[in-house]
């Protein structure tokens, strides 16, 4: 137990949680990116169709009526 509150009281082992802090952190985020990026990428398709669609409508519409 001595070396554990050893560790947290000394620069060296309080740096050393810093950075685990830190690498966390950025895990952290490049995980929600990984987990946002896909749904974010099937809305961004859905709406590309979707303005595709109309469109396409509008230029059949537009051939009609000529």
């Amino acid at each position: 137990m001595r070396k554990t509150s050893r560790f947290f009281k000394e620069e060296d082992g309080m740096e050393t949680v810093e950075w685990v802090i830190i690498l966390g952190v950025v895990a952290i985020a490049i995980g929600a990116v990984a987990y946002i990026l896909p749904k974010f990428n099937s809305v961004a398709t859905t709406g590309k169709d979707k303005a595709g669609k109309g469109l396409d409508d509008m230029k059949t519409a537009l051939d009609a009526a000529q």
